[in-house]
């Protein structure tokens, strides 16, 4: 009998526990959870309000519950938005830029369309490591839809921050190319380094890498014996650049190699 006590004893205290356990869980659901009010600018503002403080993963779950609740119209493509916004904030950046990606896909053609491109481009830009003598694979998806915007959306207010973030993007991989090409030169591989110093002027003018790339192009056919195409070079940087200083440099190299051959 005294056995028999015991054992309801304690399949009680379990029953009890798990009981505890299961409340537990349930509360804590709920308070991620919310049951919906049907209210849904409330819901979204929720979610809005828990972003402003910071709380960014709470402020994505609570748009995915969003979603969830409401997966179509207007507020549900607000929600996306909302998403890669909370990403952005978090300097989550490579996730930001695939969440406003993926809004782009769903709501091509959205008033806030210009805003998605910019919002991605920057996020690959900031995603991207500081030296350009690191991996820089993300770059080109940086310019694409920063120049994306500048070119589809000239009215919008991203027009002139995208026109900005454009310019550094491409100074940016003009200095990339400006690393390679400098490499290419100094060990004496002359012809690939030309291929790179002319993508330069020609691909990314204006950004400031012109000039000294223009100075090493000269260089480098005078280098590899190609005379003519050095003197053209010359004459076309002096046309552009007629008060740089390189110019004069350049003019007198050329004309040197000139008089030795």
């Amino acid at each position: 009998m005294l056995f028999f006590n015991i054992k309801i004893r304690q399949v009680v205290v379990f029953g009890l526990m798990g009981l505890f356990i299961f409340t537990t869980a349930c509360l804590e659901e709920g308070k991620r959870r919310p049951v919906s009010s049907g209210n849904v600018d409330g819901e979204l503002n929720r979610c809005l309000s828990l972003a402003s403080r910071k709380k960014y993963e709470d402020a994505v779950e609570c748009l995915e519950i969003f979603k969830s609740r409401y997966p179509s119209g207007d507020k549900a493509a607000s929600a996306d938005l909302l998403i890669a916004d909370s990403y952005f904030r978090k300097k989550d950046y490579l996730v930001a830029a695939e969440a406003y990606q993926e809004f782009l896909r769903q709501y091509p053609t959205h008033a806030k369309a210009a805003y998605a491109y910019f919002q991605s481009g920057l996020s690959y830009l900031r995603f991207l490591p500081k030296s350009i003598a690191r991996n820089q694979e993300h770059l080109d998806l940086a310019i694409k839809n920063l120049a994306l915007v500048v070119e589809y959306y000239p009215d919008s207010d991203m027009f002139r921050p995208a026109q900005h973030e454009l310019h550094r993007a491409l100074g940016r991989m003009a200095a990339r190319d400006y690393y390679i090409a400098r490499f290419y030169y100094r060990f004496g591989e002359y012809k690939a380094s030309i291929l790179r110093f002319e993508e330069i002027v020609t691909k990314y003018p204006g950004v400031g890498y012109d000039e000294k790339s223009f100075y090493y192009l000269v260089l480098a056919h005078i280098r590899s014996g190609q005379i003519d195409q050095a003197r053209r070079a010359s004459e076309i940087f002096a046309d552009r650049f007629p008060r740089s200083p390189l110019a004069k440099k350049m003019t007198q190299k050329v004309s040197q190699v000139s008089k030795k051959g």
